[in-house]
């Protein structure tokens, strides 16, 4: 079997830098014309930020003799390696390996205000988990803290209610 290790990683100035997310993919060396791969991080959320640049890194796993299939146009920017990452070259600009990183399904975070099970919507079902968090008595979390005063307690209780009522 053959497996290449997919990491996303952080700009690091022009080189791949701290690793955000990694998976291991088992290709199809019978499918001597390439394919499409994908993988899918389930349970976690991979999280970018605006304005950030990352780096799509594949690094072939011992035995393996993959190939990355080159784009015709000179427009990306890439680095390569050839100590499985321990070292990358200077980025140049040039036809480099085509791929994509997308989303199948986007986390928004809550929004501030009281929407604490983060449905877009202030109403019963927040107030509802923000009375179980409070029964519970976990640990400080600033997404229930509705009127902003580094407790949780029954003055947020109420705090989202008006918000609800107003």
């Amino acid at each position: 079997m053959q497996s290449v290790e997919v990491q996303i990683c952080e700009d690091d100035n022009g080189k791949p830098g701290n690793i955000v997310s990694t998976n291991i993919v088992d290709l199809n060396v019978n499918n001597f014309e390439g394919a499409w791969y994908s993988f899918l991080i389930l349970d976690e959320c991979l999280r970018t930020q605006p304005s950030s640049y990352y780096w799509l890194s594949v690094l072939p796993m011992e035995g393996t003799n993959a190939k990355w299939i080159y784009s015709e146009e000179d427009s990306f920017v890439f680095s390569t390696t050839n100590d499985g990452g321990s070292s990358w070259s200077d980025s140049d600009i040039g036809p480099a390996g085509s791929a994509a990183v997308a989303g199948e399904q986007i986390y928004i975070p809550p929004f501030d205000g009281g929407d604490i099970n983060g449905d877009f919507v202030i109403n019963i079902l927040d107030v509802v988990q923000l009375v179980n968090f409070i029964l519970n008595g976990d640990s400080y979390n600033s997404i229930f803290d509705i009127n902003i005063d580094s407790q949780i307690n029954i003055l947020d209780v109420v705090s989202i209610i008006n918000i609800i009522l107003s």
